[in-house]
């Protein structure tokens, strides 16, 4: 493929690549973008349950004071309309309350406050009275909400204490309940905290949160329901923000995309021109050259002090250097036919040796033997190269040659010749005599260690036999010494007994 094929079809996979980057540039930014969103959601909704309860904190602190008093568990025990007066009606503007309802254990009620209208009523809690056991069954503490024409009525209640009890512990001596009302006053004073839209409805407004338009507009809806003391939803608070930061993004990341668009289109003009006129002419007639192997067609180039000057001059040299390489080739192939002859020689001498020839590493295990050694024990290459030097020694022997080889071969390289048994495949055992050499690398560290055996089981046997024999002409001796000394002392005895007569 020529070179300006080659250029024009990178050309086109770049364009390529830069497209299918767009692409996914645009696909990570919109998920992206969903991300920010979601986040902002969660914080948003993280922010609202935490600026709602900071709304309702005065009601729920009216309730707890209130229910940890002993003020008021006298007051169950002995009602006071003035005290009640003062301290319970006055409690409903100091905390922001809009009703109150005290209640003995048997639910029946003690006292009830408000500042309703006359017309909505609401002496009692609007709930069955079998209820409060049910609220207070497993908590001490308890909200709920009542659905009333005005609006729901938020109500936070808790059961009633001593002062000292804090924590709830000892047995309830009654209830206590407050209510603030959620009418249109205060959603429109909880939209400004919230800096969004407050909306409370009975039924839930569907969230808009994944639509990509929708998302430009950023616009979303939070929904959460409202309880009854039953747990059942009654109604809903419908929460609709705007993230101004989220529709500043979608611009920034437009112009963002038009700004790469018109780099990456100046890149490749560019790009265009530096290799058709700067590598694409350099390249051809480096190529020239090596094609027709004439080092003339890069006279100019050899010229420049760039990267395609440093190429060329070093092909030029590379002409030189072929020559001086090709005279060397022969003589290199001569010295490898000579490497061969050596090698063949050497693996002749070790096969050929009547001698066991056995390479161990520093482990111990069998790396490499010759024909006599395999012969000499029975086994197999593949059954030898599991073996250490060990497997094919008899127990009794062990000790002394490891003394020989920490003593002998890694202190000064070798060995005595000196004896031991192997054991052969069928489990005979037979001696033989050997010398053990130390092999280290380049570094001088121990790598292994290679032997010749011999099997000496013939020599042995001679030996046995020689034995043997000596052993039976020294009895004959001793036999025929004795006779003799027999006959001279019968004979003196006969002497001895003619010299009597």
């Amino acid at each position: 493929m020529k070179l300006q094929t080659s250029l024009s079809l990178f050309l086109v996979s770049f364009l390529l690549l830069f497209v299918a980057m767009y692409f996914n540039y645009n696909t990570l930014e919109n998920e992206k973008l969903s991300v920010i969103i979601q986040e902002s959601y969660k914080e948003k909704l993280i922010s609202n349950d935490k600026i709602m309860a900071l709304k309702d904190a005065r009601l729920k602190v009216f309730v707890l004071d209130y229910g940890c008093w002993d003020e008021i568990v006298n007051f169950i025990r002995e009602p006071d309309d003035a005290w009640a007066q003062q301290n319970i009606e006055g409690g409903l503007s100091i905390f922001d309350a809009n009703a109150a309802w005290v209640y003995r254990l048997d639910s029946s009620l003690a006292y009830s406050a408000n500042n309703f209208k006359k017309e909505m009523g609401l002496k009692e809690l609007p709930i069955p009275k079998e209820a409060f056991k049910k609220l207070f069954a497993e908590k001490k503490i308890c909200s709920f909400f009542v659905e009333l024409d005005e609006g729901f009525l938020f109500i936070y209640g808790s059961t009633i204490h001593p002062g000292f009890d804090r924590e709830r512990k000892t047995p309830p001596q009654g209830y206590f309940f407050a209510g603030r009302l959620w009418d249109k006053a205060y959603t429109d004073d909880l939209s400004a905290l919230l800096a969004g839209n407050i909306l409370i409805t009975r039924n839930a407004r569907k969230a808009k949160l994944l639509s990509l338009p929708e998302l430009k507009n950023a616009v979303t809806i939070f929904t959460k329901p409202l309880r009854s003391w039953e747990g059942k939803p009654i109604g809903f608070i419908n929460y609709r923000v705007r993230f101004p930061l989220i529709s500043n993004y979608f611009r920034l990341s437009k112009d963002t995309v038009v700004a790469l668009v018109i780099f990456m289109v100046s890149i490749l003009f560019i790009l265009l021109i530096f290799i058709y006129y700067y590598i694409g002419k350099p390249i051809r007639m480096i190529s020239q050259s090596l094609d027709k192997e004439n080092p003339r067609y890069i006279d100019v180039l050899k010229m420049k002090k760039d990267e395609f000057g440093d190429i060329a001059r070093l092909i030029a040299s590379f002409f030189v250097q072929k020559a001086e390489l090709e005279s060397e080739n022969a003589e290199r192939k001569k010295m490898i036919d000579m490497l061969d002859d050596a090698q063949r020689k050497y693996h002749s001498f070790f096969e050929s040796s009547r001698d066991g020839y056995s390479m161990v590493d520093m482990r111990g295990f069998i790396i490499e033997t010759n024909v006599a050694f395999k012969q000499m024990l029975g086994f197999t290459d593949a059954e030898l190269f599991l073996k250490t030097y060990l497997d094919i020694t008899p127990e009794k022997w062990r000790a002394a040659e490891k003394k020989i080889i920490d003593e002998q071969v890694r202190v000064r390289g070798f060995s005595e010749v000196y004896e031991k048994e192997c054991i052969r495949k069928d489990g005979s055992i037979f001696p033989v005599n050997l010398r053990t050499y130390l092999m280290r690398d380049k570094d001088g560290n121990p790598v292994g260690m290679w032997s010749f055996i011999r099997d000496i089981s013939e020599s042995k046997k001679m030996e046995e036999d020689l034995k043997e024999k000596v052993l039976d002409l020294e009895n004959f001796h001793k036999f025929a010494v004795g006779r003799e000394m027999k006959m001279i002392e019968l004979k003196r005895k006969i002497e001895e007994l003619e010299k009597e007569k």
